[in-house]
């Protein structure tokens, strides 16, 4: 009688129609039958709403990258607290005053912003001493062609550069009273942008400060004025008519 070999079952069955893979290699998806499936209603809302987003997103960042720049502030003090006037800028920091035409007087040039199409100033402060009679201090702003800044200045009241009346300044009054505070002169705008002019976005506003000390003694003009109007008064006193009863 005859034996047979019996042989150990096979590692995978062979199936009609599919393929063999080796062990170990990577499963492969097969393609289906009915091709591809396609993408549900909703999915395709998602995806849509993602792009609008995105667009929304890059039209914010475009508007924010071509805005003019946050207008800024800076404040600039005149102290008038001894017989040397100083000024200081932002922060405090002191900011050096150009040779004194007159005594009492500090002025310095303040540079424009960059993008700078236009610019204002306030022209001429006249600030009276607490009688409301003369000048006692007068601050001024004109526009310096050569550096393209504005010049502001600070001028005090001295026998050697007297100030006269209030009645008698180029603006026909003294617009301020000295206080002995800091008070406010005026303000500078600097303006620019794509559209400038005739449409102007402000840059900077820059505020001029002045600090006056106040005292008993009248100023040296005032003084002046008394000194002129005694003869006047006798003169006057002299030529009286007199009644005969």
């Amino acid at each position: 009688m005859a034996v047979r070999q019996a042989f150990p079952p096979p590692l995978c069955e062979p199936i009609v129609g599919a393929r063999l893979v080796p062990s170990g290699t990577p499963a492969q998806a097969e393609p289906s039958a009915l091709g591809t499936m396609p993408t549900p209603s909703w999915g395709k809302g998602v995806e849509m709403s993602r792009v609008i987003g995105g667009l929304f997103l890059a039209a914010l960042l475009l508007a924010f990258l071509l805005s003019p720049p946050a207008a800024k502030a800076n404040t600039f003090v005149f102290n008038d607290l001894s017989d040397t006037v100083t000024a200081s800028g932002p922060g405090g920091s002191s900011v050096p005053c150009a040779a004194p035409l007159v005594p009492e007087q500090c002025q310095f040039d303040i540079s424009p912003p960059v993008g700078t199409k236009e610019e204002s100033a306030f022209g001429i402060i006249d600030i009276s001493d607490p009688g409301g009679i003369t000048v006692s201090d007068e601050v001024t702003s004109i526009f310096n062609i050569s550096t393209g800044g504005i010049t502001v200045a600070f001028q005090s009241d001295s026998s050697e550069s007297p100030l006269g009346l209030c009645v008698a300044t180029l603006t026909g009054g003294c617009q301020l009273t000295e206080t002995g505070d800091v008070q406010m002169a005026g303000t500078l705008t600097w303006s620019g942008g794509a559209g400038c002019p005739p449409t102007c976005t402000t840059l900077r506003t820059d505020t001029i400060e002045f600090a006056s000390d106040i005292t008993d003694v009248p100023e040296p003009a005032s003084w002046l004025l008394v000194l002129t109007g005694l003869p006047l008064l006798g003169r006057r006193r002299l030529r009286r008519p007199r009644w005969v009863s």
